[in-house]
């Protein structure tokens, strides 16, 4: 801080003020995973209503949306922030046990001798 004497008034010098920080919007990843999440939501009410076999077409859906919601997760960039990494990994392990539960009540509808019709 410096002090100037002027002819009309004495003026105080101090150091130009600091730009008001603006709170750093979330990353994009935050909204990836987010919207990621949301989808998968909506297939885990078609994966506790399944009741089928393997190879039916149903499950060949479920699956693949599974997977190509992984395949999407895989591709969030966390841009180094611990918390985004572990955010994608707990959406990853939800997903996992999503396709675990799919996996085992198509082999148990098929090996429980259920049929349709047969």
């Amino acid at each position: 801080r410096t002090v100037e004497k002027t002819a009309l008034r004495t003026v105080e010098k101090t150091d130009p003020p600091r730009p008001v920080e603006k709170p750093q919007p979330p990353p994009r990843a935050v909204g990836a995973i987010g919207y990621i999440l949301q989808s998968v939501a909506q297939l885990e009410t078609g994966i506790h209503e399944f009741n089928g076999k393997p190879y039916d077409k149903e499950y060949n859906d479920l699956q693949e949306s599974l997977m190509q919601n992984l395949l999407k997760l895989d591709a969030v960039d966390s841009e180094g922030v611990n918390a985004i990494r572990e955010s994608r990994k707990a959406a990853v392990q939800t997903i996992q046990r999503l396709i675990a539960l799919l996996d085992a009540k198509a082999n148990e509808f098929d090996t429980s001798g259920a049929t349709t019709g047969n």
